[in-house]
């Protein structure tokens, strides 16, 4: 499951950045009613499928598809818009550790994809450090603080070292019975990936179509975050946070997204939906709603 974390929390910003360098087009296709299928019917498909097991991610890309999409486009590294390393000291709960977690290993996902070892470093060193604050034992984090220094300069080793210590965390969670913690650390990343990207490329008084449409193309992966979640509804907070998702729902469901019908392919293995046209009827005025209520979410999330 972490490492489909580090694969779907970062696909947002990405697709979004690649979306933002791309010049904008006039679209011609048109679009029949009775021709049309919501992608809310393909979600109810793929809830049949996935019914007797826990949720599963779809649409989703690998760190090394996204970095050789930053390199394609030439994204602008924005530190600023992450979330700072020393606010890591003021989480003691268990539970706000976990959702920042998840927080911080999107934040150094970004990092990665730009090159910046002393972040990268840093990042990791306080992604260790929380890892060890969930209780999880030194004897199992074997990434030590030695090796992480030797890899300073090298940022793709840092962030496989991330993705064994986010490996091992699971792990221990589940055998603990902690899989609510687990939950958490998928949720965090979630919402920092959105935040991220709504924050660092959606420009409100020239708003570019194709990043409304990739923002609009969050519908579905809300909905399987949100029943992914309802697995863990004994911890008060994800039942917390599961309520603000749930606002943040009610505006994604005020607009539809349409496929030709016939033209769209549930991909079960790869995890993906295929499709060579769709439509959305989605405004810019939702956009700017959704922005601020993940802007909402995320603060309280790292506060």
């Amino acid at each position: 499951m972490f490492e489909k974390l580090l694969k779907f929390s970062v696909i947002f910003l990405f697709v979004f950045l690649l979306a933002s360098c791309q010049p904008s087009q006039e679209r011609k296709q048109q679009f029949v009613d009775k021709d049309l299928e919501s992608l809310d019917e393909i979600s109810d498909q793929i809830e049949e499928l996935i019914e007797d097991e826990k949720s599963i991610f779809y649409g989703l890309y690998s760190p090394f598809e996204v970095s050789q999409i930053f390199e394609r486009i030439g994204a602008v590294y924005t530190p600023q818009i992450l979330n700072p390393i020393r606010k890591s000291s003021q989480y003691s709960s268990s539970s706000k550790i976990a959702v920042n977690l998840g927080v911080y290993g999107v934040d150094l996902s970004y990092i990665k994809m730009f090159n910046q070892p002393q972040d990268a470093l840093n990042y990791m060193l306080v992604i260790n450090k929380l890892a060890r604050e969930l209780g999880i034992p030194e004897e199992i984090l074997i990434i030590s603080l030695e090796s992480i220094e030797k890899n300073l300069a090298d940022t793709d080793s840092l962030v496989q070292m991330a993705s064994s210590t986010f490996a091992v965390t699971e792990n221990y969670l589940k055998e603990q019975n902690r899989e609510s913690a687990a939950g958490l650390i998928i949720l965090g990343g979630w919402v920092e990936a959105l935040y991220i990207a709504t924050t660092s490329l959606y420009d409100e008084e020239n708003p570019n179509q194709e990043i409304i449409e990739r923002i609009a193309e969050q519908k579905y992966s809300l909905n399987s975050l949100i029943s992914f979640m309802k697995n863990y509804y004994d911890d008060p907070m994800v039942v917390y946070y599961l309520r603000m998702l749930k606002v943040l729902k009610k505006y994604f469901d005020e607009f539809e997204i349409y496929f030709e019908k016939g033209d769209v392919e549930i991909d079960t293995v790869n995890q993906v939906i295929k499709a060579n046209k769709n439509h959305m009827d989605i405004s810019r005025e939702i956009v700017f709603k959704i922005k601020s209520i993940v802007e909402t979410i995320r603060g309280e999330i790292v506060i």
